[in-house]
């Protein structure tokens, strides 16, 4: 993100330096600032994101870590309109939120 929004003031900064390129860019021009506006305000969540994440964690997730115990039961949830149920069988992790994320794990 931070490299989009290097790149959009590089071009708008070009943009304004020509004159005739100006005149002919107005809208262009508007729409690049927009652009950085806009990557800003990623980077801002994305970096408040980043330390509520490390605050919670003390680490950020992996990517498998992020999908088991965040995303699929989210998509669990939207899916059956319940919370994933955890449960023991046989004193080992049962029950739907536990046995597809561990048995991905494993295939990995």
């Amino acid at each position: 993100m931070k490299r989009v929004r290097n790149a959009a003031e590089s071009l708008a900064a070009v943009i304004k330096e020509n004159e005739d390129t100006r005149e002919l860019l107005v809208e262009q021009l508007a729409s690049i600032q927009q652009l950085i506006g806009s990557v800003s305000n990623i980077v801002q969540l994305l970096t408040r994101s980043n330390v509520a994440i490390r605050a919670r964690y003390d680490r950020i997730p992996s990517a498998n870590d992020w999908l088991a115990g965040i995303e699929l039961p989210l998509i669990f949830e939207d899916f059956f309109h319940r919370k994933p149920g955890r449960s023991r069988v046989n004193d080992k992790p049962g029950g739907p939120g536990q046995r597809r994320p561990l048995h991905s794990a494993s295939r990995t």
